[in-house]
């Protein structure tokens, strides 16, 4: 049986976990999308804090272990909305806090995203 990202997320950070927010949802399918995006804000507000380094590595694990969709989830709701959050302002210490496997993604992500900036 495969554990679910809401599940990981409820496991690992049971302190952090939005239970309000969830018990709110009333489209189950949501549930891992707006996990991922609640998560990604926290990281991008809480840049240095160990929670969030423990959280870039369990989405890294996440990515390297699950399907393509959930691949795609990951990019497009959590590491687009740090690219969002962050921009491209100290490139350096923003690649210095996702684990190095994430990193190529990221930079590929905010790639795309300046480029659809660019062509607006």
């Amino acid at each position: 049986m495969k554990i679910s990202i809401e599940q990981f997320f409820r496991l690992q950070f049971p302190e952090l976990y939005p239970f309000g927010m969830i018990a709110a949802e009333n489209q189950e399918y949501l549930v891992d999308y707006k996990l991922l995006i609640f998560f990604a804000n926290f990281c991008s507000e809480h840049p240095t804090c160990k929670q969030s380094s423990d959280i870039l590595i369990l989405i890294n694990s996440i990515y390297k272990t699950q399907n393509i969709f959930v691949k795609n989830a990951i990019e497009n709701e959590f590491l687009a909305v740090m690219v969002e959050k962050f921009g491209t302002t100290d490139m350096e210490k923003q690649l210095e806090l996702i684990p190095s496997e994430l990193q190529i993604v990221y930079k590929r992500i905010l790639s795309e995203m300046k480029k659809e900036s660019q062509d607006a």
